[in-house]
């Protein structure tokens, strides 16, 4: 019954053209972030889509992790 009646509702929204149905490709569903075990790829991909990686502090922090590799690597003389 519920189902039902969420149905009949989004489908008088559809009609009012309060709400468009649109179709997005497996690749752009944001939503996935939430919903699914995704690859360390994927996964950056979608969370700089939605802002909750800023690319800005991520470069920052690479940039200081090739910093104390320097430092690793010279200290073990590698």
């Amino acid at each position: 019954m519920y189902v039902d009646i969420r149905h009949h509702f989004v489908s008088d929204h559809i009609q009012k053209g309060d709400i468009e149905i649109m179709f997005v490709k497996t690749e752009n569903q944001l939503a996935d972030l939430f919903t699914k075990p995704l690859a360390r790829d994927r996964l950056n991909k979608l969370g700089i889509e939605l802002g909750i990686i800023d690319m800005k502090n991520v470069c920052w922090y690479l940039f200081d992790l090739l910093i104390l590799l320097d430092y690793v690597c010279a200290a073990f003389k590698w």
